[in-house]
């Protein structure tokens, strides 16, 4: 062979070596498991959020819901709060974007969000610092506290701190076909309603004349989207000047009590309780207008 030819030789396999060095994935194999490995969603019993400069956040299991203690207890929406421990527990370590401690801040996990997990007698599940979203902003970045190792987290939208969003919020739940029969109280007037199981959305009084079921369906539509707008006080109103309660299919009863100031629609906002609830709560100006409104209709 000759000598240009030897080196030419020379210089490809010197290519094939250096490009099979620099093949993808021919480094150290990296462990694949969850973020956060010591997290039993089943046994959380406090959640708590905190992010620099801010009050923290907690959310505590009640029974089979949670609580929220800074609104002196009241409920929170506990769809949210497992959804939350449910995202927590599917983390894991695929998307390792830097173990540099000195890149926290270009991914925003230098302070951040941090998120603490706690079991029944106080301690930590699993914490977790939550960083900035992702450019395409389908993702968050995030690392355990306690390691330098940032990940990408798919699909893990920022924690929200805002109680408002946590709060369950919606006043009454039941199914508008379920109710068998409804009275309305406002001030001095009142009426009694009974649905006509013959006929498909008739009401009646108590001696037989019918009553608009459209106007029916409007107050009960009206009190299933009806939502708190603050927590008040952790007791219910002791008096009320305008009222509605519902018997059910079953025997049970939904009910909402309002003290509003003269009974007017000019109201910005009322107090109110629900029927057999523990708290009194502000209800917000429009919420109260559609109420009077749909009740308007049928009260004599």
């Amino acid at each position: 062979m000759s000598r240009p030819n030897l080196v030419l030789a020379a210089l490809l396999a010197g290519l094939v070596v250096l490009d099979l060095l620099t093949l993808p994935g021919q480094g150290p194999a990296r462990a694949i498991g969850p973020l956060l490995p010591g997290l039993d969603a089943a046994a959380a019993t406090e959640v708590e959020l905190r992010a620099d400069g801010t009050a923290a956040l907690v959310l505590r299991r009640e029974g089979d819901g949670w609580a929220l203690p800074a609104t002196l207890g009241y409920a929170a929406r506990t769809t949210l709060a497992e959804d939350l421990l449910t995202r927590l527990a599917s983390l894991s370590t695929l998307d390792l974007v830097t173990e540099d401690a000195a890149r926290h801040r270009e991914y925003g996990v230098d302070q951040g969000t941090l998120v603490t997990v706690r079991g029944a007698d106080g301690q930590v599940l699993a914490e977790l610092l939550q960083g900035a979203l992702t450019p395409d902003g389908r993702a968050t970045y995030g690392r355990a506290p306690s390691e330098d190792r940032t990940y990408r987290l798919p699909l893990f939208a920022p924690v929200r701190l805002d109680p408002a969003w946590w709060l369950d919020a919606r006043l009454l739940t039941f199914e508008p076909g379920l109710v068998r029969r409804m009275e309305l109280v406002s001030g001095e007037r009142a009426l009694v309603l009974e649905r006509d199981l013959a006929r498909v959305g008739v009401w009646r009084t108590p001696a037989g004349d019918p009553a608009a079921g459209a106007s029916v369906d409007s107050l009960l539509e009206a009190l299933r989207s009806t939502f708190l707008d603050e927590v008040l006080e952790d007791r219910p109103l002791e008096v009320s000047t305008w009222s509605v309660t519902l018997e059910l299919a079953d025997g049970s009863q939904r009910g909402l009590r309002v003290a509003a100031p003269g009974g007017g629609l000019e109201a910005s906002g009322v107090d109110a309780s629900v029927l057999g609830g523990a708290y009194r709560v502000l209800l917000g100006g429009p919420a109260w207008r559609r109420l009077q409104a749909a009740s308007a209709a049928l009260l004599p």
